[in-house]
């Protein structure tokens, strides 16, 4: 099977630290598909630019997306996704329990 070298959230790339310090301050730290994305420093610019947009930006209230993407988490087993999208509702006020 064929593996992807990740980038080391230490890295000397103003460009890719830049960006990993941002996804660090509002996630605790940097997740694996973002440090694959950084092996080409414009792909995790526009990943990340593509994120927070998703998350920042519609009509939808930010509790709807929130609970959408912890749901779309636990569905597809992602507990990095799910802890950071659980601690988001709850920063917001909302439960992150479903049934």
């Amino acid at each position: 099977m064929a593996r992807i070298r990740l980038q080391s959230e230490q890295t000397n790339d103003t460009e890719i630290k830049s960006v990993f310090d941002e996804i660090i301050e509002r996630a605790g730290k940097v997740p694996a598909a973002y440090r694959a994305f950084a092996r080409q420093a414009h792909i995790l610019q526009a990943n990340w630019n593509r994120t927070k947009n998703i998350l920042g930006k519609s009509n939808l209230l930010i509790k709807l997306k929130e609970a959408i993407a912890y749901r779309v988490s636990t569905e597809n087993g992602c507990t990095f996704c799910m802890a950071i999208h659980k601690q988001n509702l709850e920063k917001l006020g909302q439960s992150a329990e479903h049934k």
